[in-house]
């Protein structure tokens, strides 16, 4: 686990300066060890640089430092992440007649490309990110692991008359280099004003690319770029309803089978040279994660919580009872409001970029490096791929009833809503929750829309209120929140799936790889922890296709077929309770210390001005946040909160 950097293009007499600057950004992702390369030329030739930071966690040895030169083809790389199945690709390589000094994954990746070339990528099991230079075409290969677990951020800029193209880790990272203008996207403002993240291939900053999840791209020795494509795909699940009993043994098969690809993903994910600890929440995820470690160490398994005061978001209890039961030690740190308020500002400076969440990650991240574990193990995923969001049933209710009120007017459909609100029965509780929902008109108006009853349901802001706060119309290039060839792309990918598999789609598109593994990724190496993510190995991933919709994703929050996969059936019943979730209790806190903290940035009208954000809207929102109107509005408070802190941190402005 490291950070990348590197510039390909003409190369000026200030590009390495520039490239170091880019290295030294991201000491934090790799305080282990520095490398840079340069390849043959002149300033103003054509050229390529690389940089990286070292995060030692196999072969610790200063031979397996980076960047790496191979010996035999003199392809050079820049690579962070992990290739799991190291050593089964190296005994293969072996094979070939392949040598090796180091005992690490790079060397494989290496060596994998010069055998195999483009092609090894789909022999690669694990996350990863790298830019490797091809000696002989004087190309350089790049490209992002199938889920989006390791980000990679790049940007083409003219310094003096010279055309290159940037590439890191992080966004920071590339505006450190002092060659990337500092200005917000305003596309972007508004899709992180919708989301509470910015989707990528766009960024808050204006000039700063995302290469998407399983793609590569091809930049040749001028810094162009002359291949972008798409390498991987998950698979959808099509088919819907259960198998009948008369095909049980079938059934039996695809688990018995996903149950093996999951046991060898974890087993995988255990191998390193330094001690492997697990995130535990006290939910079904965490938990699958940590018992399949448990079976598959031969070491003892240490897990860690964080517990917060406020019941109603404490999992401690069950967690530490569950590494009762299953016999692995529990470390548990309790944080309180004012821990929370005194580590914000830290916290808010290792965002790479300004989202809604990700300081959940922060807390435990910096819990498990305190003990002095740099490796860890957390049960990401679960929830979008086994159904376990709200999102499941409300997009299911949508759908069912969507065909039938998609032509009303909202007056009459709020009526109607009122009404079926008054169902008293057992039966009409789920259509009850779903009708509570302050945002089911809009949603029920889109309801043969699966994409657009998503956005709806799960904005932020929307419509007309995201127009007054932020100043700019972004025309048609942006519907619900979305850039709109992405969201057309979304809508053909979903078309005749499935409700359930279309929301499983999107959660794991959008919510998975553009939020929770970005912010992952970014919270756990600021502390220089490496954060491994079993759960979406993506072989597991793909024996998961092989199920029915339903009997995957059903019966909604219950996560059924994960239990059944990777928990003995004992345990299953104590995880039938209501879902909590890792989450700060920010609703509570915002009326408080945290409440003073945040109107501080919120009432700064030149700040808000740069960003072309409404003082008076705003305002309207600070107003409002009285406790009867706190659980709607501070989602919304703390967003721009977040945004103007770390435009403000990062010295970003509009245009």
């Amino acid at each position: 686990m490291c950070g990348i950097a590197g510039a390909i293009g003409r190369l000026d007499a200030q590009i390495d300066s520039a490239v170091r600057s880019m290295s030294d950004a991201q000491r934090h992702r790799g305080p282990d060890g520095d490398g840079f390369w340069r390849s043959n030329g002149s300033a103003e030739e054509t050229g390529v640089v690389f940089a990286h930071r070292r995060l030692a966690i196999i072969d610790l040895r200063e031979v397996s430092n980076q960047p790496m030169v191979d010996g035999a083809s003199a392809n050079v790389v820049v690579f962070n992440g992990e290739i799991y199945n190291y050593r089964e690709l190296r005994a293969e390589l072996e094979a070939e007649g392949c040598t090796f000094k180091t005992d690490g994954d790079t060397e494989v990746l290496l060596k994998a490309y010069h055998v195999w070339g483009r092609e090894c990528i789909a022999r690669l099991r694990g996350m990863f990110a790298f830019a490797l230079w091809d000696s002989v075409r004087d190309t350089t290969l790049m490209v992002r692991d199938r889920m989006g677990i390791k980000p990679f951020y790049y940007a083409t800029v003219n310094h003096d008359g010279c055309s290159q193209l940037l590439f890191a880790s992080e966004v920071r990272a590339l505006l450190a280099s002092q060659r990337v203008p500092r200005v917000l996207d305003d596309h972007s403002v508004q899709s992180y004003l919708w989301h509470g993240f910015v989707p990528g291939p766009r960024t808050i900053v204006a000039d700063i690319r995302l290469l998407e999840a399983g793609h590569l791209m091809e930049v040749d020795s001028r810094g162009n770029i002359v291949l972008q494509q798409r390498y991987w795909s998950a698979p959808l699940n099509s088919k819907q309803g259960v198998s009948d009993d008369s095909n049980k043994s079938g059934q039996d098969v695809d688990v018995e089978r996903a149950r093996a690809e999951l046991n060898e993903a974890i087993r995988l994910r255990l191998r390193s040279d330094v001690p492997v600890g697990v995130f535990l929440s006290g939910g079904v995820d965490s938990s699958v994660v940590t018992h399949g470690s448990m079976k598959a160490s031969p070491d003892a398994i240490s897990t860690f919580t964080i517990g917060f005061d406020e019941a109603g978001f404490d999992e401690s209890e069950q967690s530490a009872d569950y590494a009762k039961e299953i016999g692995v030690d529990n470390t548990v740190r309790s944080i309180s409001q004012q821990d929370f308020v005194d580590l914000l500002p830290t916290a808010l400076s290792n965002m790479d970029q300004p989202t809604y969440d990700g300081i959940n990650s922060y807390l435990i991240s910096s819990v498990v490096r305190d003990h002095g574990i740099k490796v860890a193990l957390s049960g990401t995923g679960g929830d979008e791929l086994f159904g376990g969001y709200e999102s499941f049933s409300n997009l299911y209710n949508a759908h069912r009833f969507g065909r039938f009120t998609s032509w009303m007017p909202a007056a009459l459909l709020n009526g109607a809503i009122r009404t079926a609100q008054r169902i008293k029965n057992p039966q009409g509780m789920e259509l009850r929750k779903f009708l509570d929902n302050n945002k089911t008109v809009a949603s029920l108006q889109h309801g043969s829309d699966t994409v657009a009853a998503y956005q709806a349901l799960y904005g932020i802001f929307a419509g007309e209120l995201i127009t007054r706060l932020h100043q700019f119309d972004a025309d048609e290039s942006m519907t619900y929140g979305l850039e709109t060839e992405k969201l057309n792309q979304w809508r053909a990918t979903v078309a005749g799936l499935p409700v359930e598999s279309a929301t499983g789609f999107l959660e794991s598109s959008s919510f998975l790889t553009e939020r929770v593994l970005r912010d992952a990724d970014a919270a756990s190496m600021a502390v220089s922890l490496e954060l491994r993510v079993p759960l979406i190995d993506h072989v597991f991933v793909e024996a998961l296709g092989r199920f029915p919709a339903s009997q995957r994703y059903q019966p909604f929050g219950k996560k059924n077929l994960l239990k059944q996969i990777g928990l003995p059936e004992h345990q299953w019943a104590r995880f039938d309770r209501p879902k909590s979730g890792f989450t700060i209790p920010i609703s509570e806190w915002i009326g408080d210390a945290l409440g003073a903290r945040i109107r501080e940035t919120l009432g700064d009208k030149e700040l808000a001005r740069k960003l072309r954000l409404s003082s008076s809207t705003i305002q309207e929102l600070v107003d409002f946040n009285t406790h009867e109107n706190r659980q709607l509005l501070w989602p919304r408070i703390w967003s721009v909160f977040v945004l103007m802190n770390w435009c403000q941190m990062h010295g970003l402005s509009s245009r």
